[in-house]
Order: C-alpha cells, then structure tokens, then sequence
C-alpha cells in the first residue's frame, strides 16, 4: 500500500481547509476544485462579457502547453474583454499554482481536477440510505449498497479475464495493451494511441543524450504544439503536456514521437502503471508518486492463469461431475503448496474452502461471482 501522506488533496476554496492543510500536510498539494472554479464565471462576469470570452479562458485553462504560455494568453484575454479591474479574476490569477494545469500537472493525481468524484460517490450512497433511515435500517441499505458496488466490481473483474477488447489499430504496442491494462484503462490508452496518428512529430534538435520532438495536429486544430523530450540512456520520453505524469497513462503527443518500430513492439515498462492492470489488486501498490511501474512477466503469467482457471471454473459450475473434479484438484494443489511453503520456512497459508463446498449444497447462498472471484485466487 502507499504509504505517507497523499500528493494531492482537492478541495473547494474554503480558507479554513487551505490553512488546516498547509499546517498539518505541508508536503501535500492543495489543489482547488476545477468545477467549482469555472461554474462561477457566469456569476462573476456580466452575461454579455461572458457569452463573449468565456471560452478564450476556458481554452487557455486547458490547453496552455506551459505556465509561461498560460500567463501571456491570460493577461490577453483580460486585455481583450475589458476585465482588467474584475477583483475576482485578478484574486483567481493569483493563486493560478493551485489549480491551472500547466501549474500542477506534474503531480500525480490519476486525472482528477474535481471534488466530484467524492460528490458521486455521496450520490450513489444516497439512492440507499436517507435521514430518515433507523440506525438499523442504515446498516442494512449500506451494507446492501456496498455489495452492489462491489458485485459491479466483480462483473468488470470477470469481462477483464474472458473478454477481449475491440481493437482499433494494427499497431503490436495496442495489441500489448490489451493483455496489461483493464478494459476501462485499455480503451483510454487506446483512444491516445487511435488520436496519435492525427498527429505529426518534427525533430527540432538534439542536446547531448536529449533530443527535442514539436509534436503537433495535422489539421483541424488550433491547439499550441506540443514539446517532446526523448532521453535516450533511459529510453523514455517525456511530454510537455505531463499527461503520464498527472493521469498515469501515456499520451498521444508521445505515441506520436514513437519511432515505426516502437508501435510494432510491446509498450515499455516505464510507461506502466501496477494500478491500471489487471492484477493490480493482487500485486502491493508502491510507491507514493504513482510512479509503480510493473513487472510485465508477472502480470502476463498472472493474467494466463487467471484465464486458464476462470475456463475451468466455468465448466465447473455447470456440470457437478467436473465440480467434483476441480474440488478434488483444489484441495490436492493446495496440499502441494502448503507442503513447498513449509518447506521453505514460510508460513503456511490455507484458504478455506468452505465457499467452494457450498456450491452444490447450499446454492442460493452463494453468487456465480463470489465463487469465481473466490476460486480464481488459487491461480
């Protein structure tokens, strides 16, 4: 598990957080809520300024390639519209660090901006439990919202294994994608991968072990270009958009400056995150950064097993001759283990296999599901 204090925290603008964080995690960034900011621009400017320049700030908030290039498209756009002695606008250009992308993009954060993710979460909470509920009632609607949520997580968890994503392009690296990253993550690195080729790279220069690539669309864009670095000793690259190093996930200006070559081979390990695998929830989450690159022959030979073993179950869970079958092979493999376990001065670890023996027996108490998730994690 990551261990120390988070990287970020997003809250709105409320001075007594500011300062209980800055006191209590002066190492952590404080990063304003981005909805909360922009939904007050149509009551912090007059309709007509609004309808009219709105979305010049919303373009430069998002799109500025650099904090250099934000601050001149800003004071622009002030000059422009006329807003120069808006005490909001100037208050909210003062603490641009806490909130402009080019500013805090540089620190993980999985692609958050928002509170919102913590207001849905309140929001599916509530389609279960009100005020009105007893103390008792409220911990059965809640336990009976957590199963749910964690049902849905199952049913994704199963589509990881046995299903295979549709595929968009004949490159190697998105075929490589798909056998790491889960459905959800696989189509996101896809689409950047699918936009990449919209693009073009042009080799600016070279300095040293460090060669410089403008990245940019092809047309129907009015977008700045892009910078990026390729650091040849450590066979990586770096974009001046940071997609990789606030979100995690490579982006299309990088894809872009792949050579041919590179989009015909497996991606690098660099640019893979643990926690957007399949295994992720098998395998220990490290490092604070989000920085957790993986070990990619782990993660296939687990996703081979799990693949090989939810086959079988399948079958299992049709027929109680091959149930009888896959018990009998559990509880003999797990004796081996056990026995290589001592063995080797570990300790010994038996999960039960109670769940498995309920199956046919007592089957209304157990869900499809359960069993699958439970039995798979012998592989």
């Amino acid at each position: 598990m990551p261990i120390g204090p988070p990287k970020m925290i997003i809250t709105d603008q409320d001075p007594t957080m500011s300062k209980a964080i800055t006191e209590i995690l002066p190492n952590t960034l404080h990063r304003f809520c981005m909805w909360h900011i922009l939904s007050k621009f149509s009551e912090k400017l007059d309709a007509v300024k609004w309808k009219e320049h709105y979305q010049h700030f919303h373009s430069y908030i998002w799109n500025s390639a650099s904090r250099e290039e934000f601050d001149v498209q800003w004071a622009e756009v002030i000059e422009s519209s006329g807003l120069n002695t808006n005490e909001w606008l100037k208050a909210l250009y003062d603490i641009r660090s806490k909130w402009i992308p080019a500013y805090v993009n540089d620190t993980f954060s999985t692609g958050m901006s928002s509170s919102q993710r913590a207001e849905s979460c309140h929001a599916f909470f509530k389609s279960y439990v009100s005020k009105k509920n007893t103390l008792t009632d409220f911990v059965v609607r809640f336990s009976r919202a957590l199963k749910r949520q964690r049902h849905q997580e199952l049913c994704l968890d199963h589509k990881d294994i046995n299903e295979q994503p549709v595929m968009k392009t004949m490159f190697g690296v998105e075929k490589s994608l798909a056998e790491l990253f889960t459905h959800t993550m696989f189509y996101k690195v896809q689409e950047e991968l699918f936009q990449s080729m919209a693009y073009m790279a042009t080799f600016e220069h070279e300095s040293g072990n460090l060669k410089l690539y403008n990245v940019q669309r092809v047309e129907g864009s009015q977008n700045s270009a892009r910078k990026v670095i390729e650091d040849k000793p450590l066979n990586c690259m770096t974009c001046s958009y940071r997609k990789f190093e606030s979100y995690g996930i490579i982006c299309r200006h990088i894809f872009s400056a792949f050579r041919k070559l590179l989009l015909h081979q497996p991606l690098p390990d660099i640019y893979v995150l643990r926690r957007w695998t399949k295994v992720a929830k098998s395998l220990t989450v490290g490092g604070v950064d989000g920085q957790d690159n993986c070990d990619r022959k782990v993660i296939l030979n687990h996703n081979t097993f799990r693949r090989q073993a939810s086959n079988i179950l399948e079958a299992a869970l049709i027929n109680k001759d091959i149930y009888n079958l896959t018990f009998e092979s559990f509880e003999s493999l797990q004796c081996k283990i056990n026995s290589m376990t001592l063995n080797d001065g570990g300790q010994l670890s038996t999960p039960s296999l109670s769940l498995s023996k309920l199956i046919y027996n007592e089957p209304e108490k157990v869900g499809r599901s359960s069993f699958m998730t439970y039995a798979v994690q012998f592989f």
